[in-house]
Formats: structure tokens, sequence, C-alpha cells
């Protein structure tokens, strides 16, 4: 049986800096689409994507291009 809590949980994404953040935060998030491509982002996509420290949000092609990964990585 579901708890509370458990669905409390199960409402949270990891966000910027890996922290957990409600579903609707996310949302807001990624409304504008991939930081780099702006490309669509789509919610049930949310294991793939990748927040910068500044909170914005790259698909995961974007993520692997060299100039983002070095963004990404803090060089």
């Amino acid at each position: 049986e579901e708890t509370e809590e458990d669905s409390e949980i199960a409402l949270m994404l990891p966000g910027p800096d890996s922290q957990l953040i409600p579903v609707k935060e996310y949302v807001r998030l990624i409304r504008h689409g991939c930081s780099y491509c702006g490309d669509p982002l789509d919610i049930d996509d949310a294991p793939t994507h990748t927040f910068d420290t500044h909170g914005n949000v790259y698909c995961s092609a974007c993520a692997k291009v060299p100039m983002v990964r070095q963004f990404l990585l803090g060089g």
C-alpha cells in the first residue's frame, strides 16, 4: 500500500545540482526546451536530461557535445 510519503517521493525528479524537485518545478525548468539546441524536452525523458549549475537543461544529445560537456564539467 502506498503511503502519502511514497506518493510525494514519486512526484519528485532530479533537477539542478542533482537535488530532487517537485514535478511542477521540473516542468517549469524544461518548458523552453534544451538550452543548447532548443528542441522540446519531455518529462518522460527526465533521466536523460542534464542540468548545469545555473539551472539550464540539456537534452541527451547536446550534453555530449564537446563544448557543452566542457561547460558542464566546469571548464
